[in-house]
């Protein structure tokens, strides 16, 4: 298995985990629990056990402490905090319309299989390299999770997107279109982020949305240079949080509850959603 998809994996392990949280949790994925083999699930507690016992000899025997400390800790912020910010916009902009969402390195992410009745209406594009979809689909089957016939998924390599999305039957580039960078080296790597804005400014109506992170560690983003770049393209900040607004928002509660295995979204990565004008 390649390394990207080991990672993946780790996330998807760190969002079911976090589901089975009894205490203020502060989001459910038990799909992402269903999606993990029981022989994967056993191996991958048992590696961040040890990895946690390398740092903290003292958590020896306290497996679920350990999984625990090491999950919240390093693994589940960002993809957490993604999903949070992504998802609440996601649910507003479908209020005004939106009629598809597209999601560009969507991954082992399980949006379209734990949907809810409001999102039902659209169109859901999975963008992803091939080994990823077939790997997924082979997950979906084996967890006897049924595929939404609004689901439909776009082999992506990582090049312009714009055609063989158009190609799709199911997609219309007449329509609002909420569209998510999900692929964390997407979205971090400059030069890949400008291929996927370029994609993007040929197909993406008026009023469609787009919601990233970026880091903003050495210099390589700053808001202003945000703010340039979606001008380029053709797009305007709406929104736009970093770790001290998304932990007030979505973690304040948790870290009440657990004092000791606080949650807290990433420094130095900046949320942002932009819309076409």
């Amino acid at each position: 298995m390649k390394t990207e998809m080991i990672s993946a994996l780790m996330e998807l392990f760190a969002m079911a985990y976090h589901s089975r949280e009894k205490t203020a949790g502060v989001f459910e994925d038990l799909a992402a629990g269903a999606l993990i083999y029981p022989d994967e699930w056993e191996l991958i507690r048992d590696f961040i056990y040890k990895a946690a016992l390398k740092k903290d000899p003292s958590l020896e025997g306290y497996i679920d402490q350990a999984v625990r400390k090491i999950v919240n800790g390093t693994i589940l912020p960002y993809p957490l905090s993604m999903t949070l910010f992504t998802e609440r916009a996601l649910n507003t902009a479908s209020i005004f319309g939106v009629g598809q969402y597209v999601m560009i390195g969507s991954g082992y992410n399980t949006f379209a299989y734990r949907q809810g009745y409001w999102s039902s209406a659209m169109e859901i594009f999975e963008l992803s390299k091939k080994d990823f979809t077939d790997d997924k689909i082979a997950r979906l089957i084996s967890a006897g999770i049924r595929i939404p016939e609004n689901v439909h998924y776009v082999d992506y390599d990582g090049s312009d997107f714009s055609e063989i999305l158009t190609q799709n039957a199911a997609f219309s580039r007449n329509k609002a279109t909420y569209y998510c960078v999900r692929g964390k080296n997407d979205s971090l790597n400059p030069e890949k982020f400008s291929a996927i804005m370029a994609s993007l400014e040929k197909i993406a109506s008026p009023g469609s949305g787009v919601t990233f992170c970026y880091d903003n560690t050495f210099g390589i983003y700053d808001f202003r240079r945000i703010q340039r770049l979606m001008e380029k393209y053709g797009f305007l900040i709406y929104e736009h949080v970093g770790a001290f607004e998304m932990d007030a928002v979505f973690f304040s509660r948790y870290n009440g509850a657990n004092p000791l295995n606080e949650i807290h979204a990433p420094e130095n990565i900046g949320y942002c959603l932009a819309v076409k004008k």
